[in-house]
C-alpha cells in the first residue's frame, strides 16, 4: 500500500460523515477528529494495519448512523402520537362542551320529564337516609310535583324536603338534612362520573380510523 494511497484515507473518512444524518454536529466532529488522528499516527509509524483501522472506523460510523436513524424515527413517531393525542383530547373536550350546552334544551323534552323521576329515585337510594333534601334546577323544580315527592316519600318510608333551587346544573341533588352528605344526580354530575367511559367510547367511534 503506497504512502500516497494511504494519505488519501483521511479524505475518505471525511466523506463518511454523509452516513450521519441525525447525530449532533459535535459528535460527528469528534469522531472525525479521532479518526484522522488515529490514521495519521498509523501512517507515521508505518503501521500495516491501516486498512483494518479504516474498516473499523467505517463500521463505527455506520453503526452510529443506523442508531441515529432508529432513534430519529422513534422520536418522530412519538411526537406524531403525542400530537394526535392532544388533538383527540381537544376534540373530545369540545364534544363534551357541546353535550353540556344541550342539557338545558333537553330538560324541556318529554323524555326528560319521564326520566326525572328516575333521577330522583337514584339520588335518594344513594343517600341511604330517612330525611333527605332534594334540590332541583328551575325547570326540574317545575316538572316534579309535590304529590310525586309525597308518593315517593310514602313508598320509601322517609321524609323528603324540597330545597333551594340549584344555581348550576340540570337535574337533582340530594342532601342529608344536616347537610353533611350529598349526591349530585344532575345531568352534568352524571356525565362527569361517566366521562372516562364516554371518552373511550367517543374515541373509538370518532378517532380510531384517524389513528390507523
Amino acid at each position: 500500500m503506497s504512502q500516497e494511497k494511504n494519505l488519501s484515507l483521511p479524505q475518505q473518512v471525511e466523506t463518511l460523515s454523509a452516513y450521519i444524518r441525525n447525530v449532533s454536529s459535535n459528535e460527528v466532529s469528534e469522531l472525525q477528529r479521532q479518526s484522522k488522528e488515529e490514521i495519521d499516527k498509523a501512517l507515521e509509524q508505518g503501521d500495516d494495519r491501516i486498512e483494518q483501522i479504516r474498516t473499523d472506523i467505517i463500521e463505527t460510523m455506520k453503526v452510529k448512523a443506523e442508531q441515529a436513524e432508529i432513534e430519529a424515527e422513534a422520536e418522530f413517531l412519538r411526537k406524531q402520537k403525542l400530537d394526535w393525542l392532544q388533538k383527540r383530547e381537544e376534540r373530545l373536550e369540545k364534544l363534551f362542551q357541546h353535550i353540556t350546552s344541550d342539557f338545558q334544551e333537553f330538560t324541556f323534552t318529554k323524555a326528560y320529564a319521564v326520566r326525572l323521576i328516575d333521577l330522583v329515585n337514584e339520588a335518594i337510594e344513594k343517600m341511604q337516609s330517612d330525611s333527605i333534601v332534594l334540590r332541583f334546577d328551575q325547570r326540574s323544580d317545575q316538572l316534579i310535583t309535590t304529590e310525586q315527592l309525597e308518593e315517593i316519600a310514602s313508598r320509601k318510608g322517609l321524609k323528603i324536603i324540597r330545597g333551594e333551587i340549584l344555581k348550576d346544573g340540570h337535574g337533582v341533588v340530594a342532601e342529608s338534612s344536616n347537610g353533611r352528605f350529598s349526591f349530585d344526580n344532575t345531568l352534568e354530575g352524571r356525565m362527569e362520573r361517566k366521562r372516562p367511559e364516554l371518552r373511550v367510547l367517543a374515541s373509538r367511534l370518532l378517532f380510531e380510523e384517524d389513528n390507523g
